[in-house]
């Protein structure tokens, strides 16, 4: 059951990475934007966790970004470095994320990630274990264009393995980035 569910949550993945390049028309596989985000836990009082990551996003519907539209969709790959104390694990994956732009500057976003995390049991003070190596990342926040290609991100997020695990430790996170819009 366990692996019906994942493999129905991961068969989308490479049509969405097909569609990529239908929205720019151009059949170029170059992502729309690039950027890096940093991270820490807000799941306790205690910050335990921190992330730090690279990040691409493709256009699907529209382009990201784009100042006429006010609705966007892409598909956003992520790879980087989940850290508590002296342990640490890669993380790395993919997922649609949304943006809807009621203003010409600041953008609404949110998305949801299918992501493998490269060790999941952190023995260190406080003990954390999430489950397995597949998690689910979902998010929502701002994202400010301060000029043309420049923009900044403030998102809330949630990790999980929705419960395809025994262990569901759950992380929350407050990330902030910097990107660049081609």
């Amino acid at each position: 059951m366990r692996l019906n569910l994942l493999l129905i949550l991961l068969l989308p993945i490479p049509v969405l990475l097909a569609g990529a390049t239908d929205a720019r028309g151009d059949g170029d596989w170059r992502p729309s934007h690039v950027g890096a985000r940093y991270g820490y836990s807000v799941t306790n009082d205690e910050h335990t966790f921190d992330q730090a990551e690279l990040f691409a996003l493709w256009p699907l519907l529209g382009r990201p970004g784009d100042r006429e539209a006010i609705f966007n969709l892409g598909l956003e790959g992520f790879a980087g470095v989940v850290w508590s104390h002296e342990e640490s694990a890669f993380i790395g994956g993919a997922g649609p994320v949304f943006r809807v732009w009621p203003a010409r500057v600041v953008a609404l976003e949110g998305g949801f990630r299918v992501a493998y995390l490269s060790e999941y049991h952190f023995v260190e003070y406080p003990y954390t274990d999430f489950g397995g190596p597949i998690q689910f990342v979902s998010h929502g926040g701002l994202v400010v264009r301060p000029a043309s290609r420049l923009e900044i991100s403030a998102r809330f997020q949630h990790m999980s393995n929705g419960e395809i695990y025994e262990e569901n430790s759950g992380l929350n996170m407050l990330m902030v980035g910097l990107g660049w819009r081609f």
